[in-house]
């Protein structure tokens, strides 16, 4: 069917409106302020305005630049969880050097949940922030929709993934895990118990717990089924799960996904009276604060989390200075092991 425009006439949003079936006000909106709008509008709006040869005039970046959509100064930064200390040094450096950079930030947890992380992105949009950073890189598909349609810089921090949608600010997980099981091995551990959060939405854990199970496989080391365990990622949790599994046990070395798991071991461990490293040792992944305050000291893989924070921040700026620019390196920042008292 030939279309009735005429060659070289611009379309207005009436014929926009018509074609997409659509009010005027949400091709307004879609075009020129596309975080108020919801994703898959937005998306279909701007494949009918391109098939209509509709200019990139109302494109986001193309008004910033031209100063006829001020900013707001306002990062958003969205967490799994703020409810214990994983990602306070993360968060804490990462509010200071935005400070520094005169940009306020806007913080909320999604507490594993895909949907949440949705909403609150929708709402952070609404809120007409200038960029976000987002944990891991596992999302669902429609945090990645709202953040392309909303043109907007994003970060993915914690996890390093060359390749990735987005710029990524982290460390190699898988690594880590490799790391701290081949540390525990090369001090003679072999009889090994790991305990792991769920990783079905925690994709940092997953990475960790695949690097621990190639470092058993290149030691040809086994473990047997009942010694492969899944902990929520809390304290409390993690020391109702050692109560159980330390009773009558002999001597193993825990390998625990992160720090906060780790801390529920040791304290089972010293409610049943067992003495670290003499009777089992105890290692982790972070090197949050209380890692290194624990008696004794725990045994772990450090996240560099304040630096993670300093580059992400430092990063999100420049994209939010440069928003026609695409060439934002990923930043890798390496893991290492700090050994202390609970793996002898």
């Amino acid at each position: 069917m030939t279309s009735r425009r005429k060659r070289g006439r611009v379309p207005g949003m009436t014929e926009i409106a018509e074609k997409a079936g659509v009010s005027i006000a949400t091709v307004s909106r879609a075009l020129k302020k596309p975080e108020l709008v919801r994703s898959e509008t937005v998306i279909k709006v701007r494949k009918v305005a391109e098939s209509l040869g509709y200019g990139s005039g109302y494109d986001r970046h193309h008004s910033l630049q031209h100063g006829t959509s001020p900013r707001t100064g306002t990062v958003g930064l969205i967490l799994p969880t703020i409810e214990n200390s994983i990602f306070s040094e993360m968060i804490s450096s990462f509010s200071h050097n935005l400070s520094i950079l005169n940009r306020t930030l806007l913080v909320a947890a999604h507490n594993y949940d895909g949907a949440e992380e949705v909403r609150i992105l929708r709402s952070m949009l609404e809120r007409r922030i200038d960029g976000v950073v987002l944990i891991g890189n596992q999302h669902d598909p429609a945090v990645e929709e709202l953040a392309k349609a909303a043109q907007i810089p994003v970060i993915e921090a914690w996890n390093h993934k060359p390749g990735a949608t987005f710029s990524t600010v982290g460390t190699d997980n898988e690594l880590a895990g490799h790391m701290i099981v081949e540390h525990c091995l090369k001090r003679g551990h072999d009889n090994f118990v790991l305990v792991f959060p769920d990783q079905e939405t925690n994709d940092r854990a997953l990475l960790r717990r695949q690097g621990a199970l190639r470092a058993i496989r290149e030691w040809n080391i086994t473990v047997a089924p009942e010694n492969d365990l899944l902990c929520p990622y809390d304290i409390d949790s993690a020391k109702q799960l050692g109560l159980q599994v330390l009773k009558g046990a002999h001597y193993r070395t825990y390998i625990c996904g992160n720090d906060v798991i780790a801390l529920g071991i040791l304290f089972a461990a010293q409610a049943l009276g067992l003495r670290v490293p003499a009777d089992l040792s105890v290692v982790g992944v972070g090197d949050f604060a209380f890692a290194r305050a624990t008696e004794p000291g725990l045994t772990t893989v450090r996240i560099p989390a304040r630096t993670i924070g300093r580059e992400a921040a430092e990063l999100i700026n420049r994209m939010i200075e440069r928003p026609v620019s695409k060439d934002f390196p990923s930043l890798l920042i390496q893991p290492r092991v700090i050994d202390r008292e609970s793996c002898l």
